[in-house]
Parts: C-alpha cells; structure tokens; sequence
C-alpha cells in the first residue's frame, strides 16, 4: 500500500498486488533480459541477498552475480540499487486499487 496525497479531507492510497511472474514478463521484455536473469532482478528488487536468491532459485552464489553482471551491462547500470530503481518504475502489479479514505 502507497501513499499517494490528500485532497480536503480525504486521503487517497494506492494498494497493489504483486505477481512475482507478471513482473518478470514485464522486465524482460523491456530491459532484453533472459527468464532466468529478470527471475534474479525480482528477488534483487524484493531486497534479497545473493546467497539468498541462490537457495531460493537452488543455483549458487556465483552463478546469481553473474547473472546480475548481465543484468547491470543491459539494464546500463552499476549498482543493485540502481537497478533496483529501475525495475520498480515498471508498472509490475497484477492489479492496481485507487482508495479515497476520509481524514
């Protein structure tokens, strides 16, 4: 759920679903990454560590930053956190709520 103003007395949030395959879809189409690399993007955006998304994606620690050099070299950035901030301005939600709550 987001934060997105207020209006008079009103307060107006953002609630999203998150579907982990749709996001992957979306991120690969858009950045030319392979299935595999915009799996490991995911799980870089939902702030997991490299020997965390091995055991998650049963691969080794090595194998997930190699990955990551492909997805840095096609994504044109150097960090985790850059392309982090990058995937999340993709429109990665399955489903998207408007709700307007009084004050």
């Amino acid at each position: 759920m987001s934060w997105l103003g207020r209006s008079g007395h009103a307060a107006l949030l953002l609630m999203r679903e998150e579907d982990p395959v749709h996001a992957q879809q979306v991120l690969a189409r858009d950045f030319a990454l392979s299935d595999r690399e915009a799996e490991v993007l995911v799980w870089v955006a939902y702030g997991k560590t490299n020997a965390d998304i091995a055991d998650i994606l049963g691969m080794s620690p090595r194998t997930v930053n190699k990955h990551l050099e492909h997805i840095f070299l096609k994504m044109g950035v150097e960090t985790r956190g850059a392309a982090t901030a990058l995937a999340l301005r993709r429109p990665l939600g399955a489903s998207v709520a408007a709700w307007s709550l009084p004050a």
